[in-house]
């Protein structure tokens, strides 16, 4: 009863934050890409052009979640502390591990909300009833939760070590960025693999990001031409068949 108190208390105060709305308008116009779809339907893209796939839209979107997660998990429990929340609460018959559970749980909720209606919406307005198009969007879609939750872990855990607030948001945009920069580096992995393919490998492995679109690509069966990168190509000619359930394993190790 004390986890669903403080989880219901969380999930609806997060809902309500302006954060959270902003990136759920975010993530449904990096998928639903409205100025190329109008120009489309008004015949007046050029000769040519090759419109992205929404899955790659969606895709494209993945290095953003960890940005959605960080800031606002970090922030939580420091957050409490400053104000007196976690004092008030925790004056009611509820551990520790009940307050943080809740929390965290509620926060889950909540992000993993945005998640939905933002890749949902751009889904149905793109799609429609084509029902056949929902199969691929209903993997890459718990994927991307399955990274959030697990960047809302790390979160968490900065926002518990954390003494004040400003310390928790910078330490998680820096994380954020340190993930965003890592997810790009197809190049430097490049260079990395003629000399090293365990370093390849790890370096790949050891970024969530990366590892959470290898596994929407390989469990959707997309078309890989149009969705790998280097380090994708480099996993897949290193792993095989294995690829998979070892990008799985990367991104649960993180949660």
């Amino acid at each position: 009863l004390g986890v669903w108190g403080v989880l219901s208390f969380t999930y609806r105060e997060a809902v309500h934050t302006k954060w959270l709305v902003t990136f759920t308008v975010l993530f449904f116009l990096l998928a639903a890409n409205l100025p190329v779809k109008i120009l489309s339907d008004l015949n007046s893209l050029p000769q040519g052009y090759e419109q992205l796939s929404f899955t790659s839209l969606l895709l494209s979107a993945f290095p953003l979640i960890p940005l959605l997660a960080l800031p606002i998990g970090a922030v939580s429990i420091v957050d409490d502390r400053e104000s007196g929340t976690m004092q008030y609460l925790l004056s009611n018959p509820i551990t520790k591990f009940d307050f943080f559970l809740g929390r965290i749980a509620g926060l889950l909720l909540a992000t993993t909300t945005a998640i939905l209606i933002g890749f949902g919406s751009a889904a149905v307005l793109l799609y429609a009833s084509d029902i056949a198009q929902f199969r691929a969007i209903a993997i890459l879609t718990p994927t991307a939760g399955l990274l959030n939750a697990g960047m809302l872990s790390l979160a968490m855990i900065v926002s518990e070590v954390s003494k004040r607030k400003a310390t928790a948001i910078g330490v998680a945009i820096f994380i954020w960025f340190i993930l965003a920069v890592v997810s790009g580096v197809d190049t430097l992995t490049y260079a990395i693999y003629w000399r090293s393919q365990t370093a390849t490998l790890s370096l790949v492995l050891l970024d969530p990001v990366e590892t959470s679109r290898i596994t929407a690509v390989e469990a959707a069966h997309l078309n890989q031409t149009q969705t790998f990168g280097q380090t994708d190509y480099m996993a897949k000619h290193l792993l095989g068949g294995n690829l998979l359930p070892v990008a799985v394993g990367s991104v649960l190790v993180w949660l």
